[in-house]
């Protein structure tokens, strides 16, 4: 689990295109969950906003799974994290 957005949550989706594009092994497949929640709104363009639907376009989130096992939540996770 990594708190935060932009290059914390972008260095925890590299394993997928790291094996499976650029190193070529075979069977690789991007996380099965992906749970964000971010003060980023999508229409500012940041890193920390971009929704589980557009991880699955690089490979980082499964394709066939990620409308059931994604979530993207709007709040503060330092609000968020003490209720889960």
């Amino acid at each position: 689990m990594i708190l935060g957005g932009g290059v914390p949550k972008n260095f925890n989706l590299q394993p997928e295109p790291a094996l499976g594009q650029v190193l070529g092994l075979p069977d690789i497949r991007g996380y099965v969950f992906d749970v964000q929640i971010t003060t980023a709104p999508v229409t500012d363009g940041s890193l920390s906003s971009c929704p589980p639907a557009e991880g699955v376009t690089w490979g980082k989130v499964d394709k066939d799974l990620y409308m059931q096992t994604t979530e993207s939540m709007s709040a503060d996770y330092s609000i968020v994290m003490p209720l889960l």
